[in-house]
């Protein structure tokens, strides 16, 4: 009993950090000198490891568009990108969500290469869904084919895949450093 309701306080707590790095950051997908780049897939994927439960995955939704909302109404963000194609964040989030779930059902969800590859997959997945459902669905470019469309969009790549992966870095690193300290502090006697 006492084990459940631990869990469940570190699951409410580690939702809470991720929550609120999602907050923190989503203002600027590209980061500046005031501003970190977006955590929101990286926090995307690591919900699916940590929290799995569907119902998590929805409190983060709520999170991204009451952040975006506000940083339209009140903030004075540009609209641009809130357009038709604003749904495709539901499966772009859902990409990373399930690409951290699968890597818990392996057992070893932080084992490095598996981690690595899962994290560059769902994340370029995610890339894919995201740009292309705006090229395709926001109304922004009418008249572009889809061959047009596919093309468009891949500048960003880069940016997208290195903050997402930088972020899942610090996270693993972090994890093996805290386990570490923790092996460490059970073979030392106080």
């Amino acid at each position: 009993m006492f084990s459940d309701m631990n869990k469940r306080n570190n699951n409410a707590v580690l939702a809470v950090v991720l929550i609120l790095a999602i907050a923190a950051t989503r203002g600027s997908h590209v980061g500046s000198i005031a501003l970190l780049p977006d955590a929101t897939l990286a926090a995307m994927l690591l919900g699916g490891i940590f929290l799995q439960r569907g119902g998590w995955f929805a409190a983060f939704l709520t999170c991204c568009v009451v952040v975006d909302a506000f940083a339209v109404g009140v903030a004075g963000v540009s609209s641009y990108c809130l357009s038709p194609a604003y749904w495709a964040l539901l499966p772009t989030y859902a990409a990373m969500w399930l690409g951290g779930r699968w890597l818990t059902k392996q057992g070893s969800p932080f084992a490095a290469i598996p981690y690595a590859a899962v994290s560059l997959g769902a994340t370029s997945v995610a890339f894919v869904i995201s740009t292309h459902s705006f090229y395709l669905y926001s109304g922004r470019f009418p008249q572009a084919s889809l061959l047009e469309v596919l093309r468009h969009g891949w500048e960003y790549y880069p940016a997208y895949l290195g903050y997402t992966m930088m972020y899942l870095g610090i996270a693993w690193v972090a994890r093996r450093a805290y386990f570490t300290l923790v092996a460490a502090g059970h073979s030392h006697p106080a």
